[in-house]
């Protein structure tokens, strides 16, 4: 591996400063967006940075969000209801919980497997995903 051009400490300072956006940050630096993915997977200086910045936005919508609810805006009511409330049963999961299953029945019987099967490895794969991000 050659010499690096950037400390890690520069890559987290600019991923902070763009928010954890990895496209303005590495604008600010004048390089390759994959230089910010490696450094990115490589530091965990750059990770940190990166997960802190992107909660400061979400943090911020949130707060919008809530002043929208104040302010009796049913979009952001039902937005809220829609997403945060989605664990008492507003939403529109039971429609993808039905498509899932489909397609893990069209699977299973594609390649001869049991449909529990092929729902468990999905779920264990989504916790797999969910835990990179």
């Amino acid at each position: 591996m050659g010499k690096q051009r950037y400390r890690a400490q520069q890559v987290a300072d600019a991923l902070t400063a763009a928010k954890g956006m990895v496209t303005i940050a590495a604008a600010q630096l004048q390089c390759d967006v994959d230089t910010f993915l490696n450094y990115w997977k490589r530091y965990s200086v750059c990770e940190a940075a990166k997960r802190h910045a992107r909660d400061e936005v979400i943090d911020e919508a949130e707060l919008r969000l809530w002043k929208a609810i104040r302010r009796d805006e049913a979009w952001a009511i039902s937005f809220c209801l829609r997403t945060i409330g989605r664990g008492r049963g507003y939403g529109e999961h039971l429609a993808l919980h039905l498509t899932i299953e489909r397609a893990a029945a069209r699977v299973a019987g594609h390649f001869g497997l049991r449909v529990e099967d092929v729902l468990e490895e999905a779920r264990l794969l989504l916790e797999e995903i969910d835990h990179e991000s």
